[in-house]
């Protein structure tokens, strides 16, 4: 783990995103709410939210920080998902994995839960879209 007791607490900011692309038919499914694992949408906000919030957990190097918010939100498309995870903090470190962790786990949820029904499932990419804060943004 890096020390970062030296650095200053700024505000931080990071968006990442990602990607589920599957048949048309399986995206209105999403959409209609018939998938038998039950609210795809509900259940992969609930579990990325969790998961950004434990990323520590997840990568050994990454430091256990103080979400001040995070979210995750989809935009449906015909034969996509976009998943869009943003969070924030006051602290001395940025929030980059705990929104791609996020978007990774939302992701692999509704994978999990769509499986069943199709093959034709895919994944990525992911990828961090926007990060504020600390010594490359002097801004903050």
């Amino acid at each position: 783990m890096i020390d970062v007791s030296h650095k200053s607490n700024t505000l931080r900011y990071a968006r990442a995103e990602g990607l589920l692309t599957a048949t048309a038919g399986i995206i209105e499914r999403v959409r209609q709410g018939t998938v038998p694992k039950g609210d795809v949408l509900a259940v992969a906000r609930a579990m990325g939210i969790s998961a950004g919030k434990r990323c520590a957990d997840w990568m050994v190097f990454c430091h256990n920080i103080p979400l001040d918010w995070i979210d995750l939100r989809f935009e449906v498309g015909d034969t996509r998902i976009t998943v869009i995870a943003e969070a924030r903090t006051l602290w001395k470190t940025g929030v980059e994995m705990e929104v791609l962790t996020a978007v990774s786990n939302a992701l692999l949820n509704m994978y999990d839960m769509l499986k069943p029904l199709t093959d034709e499932l895919e994944i990525g990419p992911i990828r961090v879209v926007e990060k504020r804060g600390g010594k490359s943004d002097p801004a903050s």
